[in-house]
């Protein structure tokens, strides 16, 4: 596992990246300000730590 401290800005704008809040999410500014209230819930004094999980799977073609 993979963790990178994020400022509530990178936060925010990592998420406004993802197609699925790009796509899918019609009141970004009603989305931005929930984001906002669950940080300062959650991570009021600080950054947040993101954590990844990387899996790869593979598999031969042929052709």
């Amino acid at each position: 596992m993979h963790s990178v401290r994020m400022a509530r800005e990178r936060v925010g704008n990592l998420a406004l990246s993802s197609s699925y809040v790009k796509h899918g999410v019609a009141d970004i500014p009603a989305f931005l300000e929930a984001l906002d209230a669950l940080l300062d819930a959650t991570s009021p004094h600080g950054p947040v730590e993101m954590r990844y999980a990387t899996r790869a799977i593979a598999w031969r073609v042929h052709g």
